[in-house]
């Protein structure tokens, strides 16, 4: 938490940092992997999450707040690029933008770089 001093006539205001895990989803209440594949992968593939998630036993009972890994993470290697990437692993740059706003604007990743890969339904 970064705070700043109050000066002259203006509020004093806080910056929070929040850290958070790539590929993972906290669910919320009445959400099954049914309804989260839908909002993820605009289909109903949730096979994929249910194969991505040995611990849950239920996939229409899942828990209120429970984390689950919604896709894999790439470990960017020498000379990769997001289109190269998004070839590798059958998606598209937008996707890989979209679902990683750590990314940098430009897309310029760098090696041991963590990306979250959704695939997209149609590949």
């Amino acid at each position: 938490v970064i705070v700043q001093e109050r000066q002259a006539c203006y509020a004093p205001s806080l910056c929070f940092i929040f850290r958070v895990d790539s590929c993972k989803y906290c669910v919320p209440q009445g959400k099954t992997l049914k309804s989260i594949a839908r909002h993820y992968f605009l289909n109903v593939d949730w096979l994929r999450l249910y194969n991505s998630n040995p611990a849950v036993r239920d996939p229409d009972g899942l828990l209120t707040e429970e984390v689950i890994q919604v896709g894999p993470l790439y470990t960017v290697q020498s000379g990769d690029t997001l289109l190269s990437i998004a070839a590798k692993t059958r998606t598209t740059v937008r996707s890989l933008m979209e679902n990683n706003p750590a990314l940098p604007p430009d897309g310029m990743i760098q090696p041991d770089d963590r990306i979250c890969v959704l695939v997209c339904s149609a590949a």
